[in-house]
């Protein structure tokens, strides 16, 4: 009886464990029973993942990593990382063409490590699984480098962009 009580136990306890970040899904449950992983429905056969994380208080677990996004369809205004890290007048009226303090980003805007100024709100960051190469990432989906199609991880205090990381999300 106790046998049967213990392996009763261990399977409960087994069913309420969640799917690890980029694991495929179709509810929120299939993730975390407890709420704390969302399945984003959008990318074929969902994805197990954290919306909004950051550093601090809703960090990625260890197999994961914390990515920005931004529209890819937004990206039409170029802009220097290194350049906007140092200028210093962010107002409309002024030209970086004509004066070197200027900004070519507005107050309202980063520039992402791709070279372009986009509009912070948005940004949508979930944690990602990361990768080594396409073998990591379930079928179907590949192993893409932060820095390109609008990606990048959270830039280190003072705004320069950590080392590059590579996470699985949809062949396209």
């Amino acid at each position: 009886m106790r046998q049967t009580v213990a392996i009763l136990f261990a399977l409960v306890a087994a069913s309420g464990c969640g799917k690890k970040i980029g694991d495929g899904c179709e509810l929120n449950t299939d993730c975390d029973p407890q709420g704390g992983r969302i399945c984003d429905l959008a990318p074929p056969g969902g994805y197990c993942t954290i919306e909004g994380c950051d550093d601090v208080s809703n960090k990625c677990p260890d197999e994961a990593a914390c990515i920005r996004f931004f529209p890819v369809l937004d990206m039409t205004k170029p802009c220097s990382p290194a350049d906007e890290q140092t200028c210093q007048d962010r107002s409309p009226d002024c030209d970086p063409d004509i004066d070197a303090t200027c900004c070519r980003c507005t107050a309202g805007e980063d520039c992402i490590a791709e070279g372009f100024c986009l509009r912070r709100e948005l940004e949508r960051r979930n944690c990602m699984r990361t990768c080594g190469g396409d073998g990591d990432c379930r079928d179907g989906y590949r192993c893409y480098a932060t820095g390109t199609a609008g990606s990048e991880l959270i830039p280190l205090d003072g705004g320069e962009q950590p080392p590059a990381k590579h996470y699985c999300a949809p062949a396209q």
